[in-house]
């Protein structure tokens, strides 16, 4: 069925995708993701205001805030991109061949296949 509008990607996604049950596909690494996102972003911005300044190194004022929203950026890029490709992984192949069946398959195949490295493809584009 080809998508032309809402309405024609809703009758697809029920007759394609499993109806009620796809639209529910990826949501384990989605909400995951949402709190590692939330906790490394705002405890890495809190604390690296609270060093430069406790260390003397930078003063309250805009450089302060801009420098921790760049720690606290790369902090949640570190922290958020594994469960990025998994959950790409499992929403784009899920129940086809080859592809995983569920979140822990697609973790326990990408460990096994690429390593470390596999969970962090991707992250130099973001």
């Amino acid at each position: 069925y080809p998508v032309f509008n809402f309405f024609s990607g809703f009758r697809k996604m029920f007759v394609e995708e499993g109806g009620i049950r796809g639209m529910w596909k990826g949501w384990e690494p989605t909400v995951s993701r949402a709190a590692c996102l939330a906790g490394a972003q705002l405890s890495s911005y809190d604390h690296t205001k609270f060093v430069m300044k406790d260390k003397g190194i930078m003063e309250d004022g805009t450089p302060l805030h801009v420098f921790a929203s760049l720690v606290a950026g790369v902090a949640a890029l570190v922290c958020t991109q594994p469960f990025d490709t998994i959950k790409s992984r499992v929403m784009a192949l899920d129940g086809e061949a080859g592809g995983p069946n569920g979140v822990l398959d697609a973790v326990k195949t990408t460990a096994k296949n690429e390593g470390l490295r596999g969970f962090y493809r991707g992250s130099l584009a973001s």
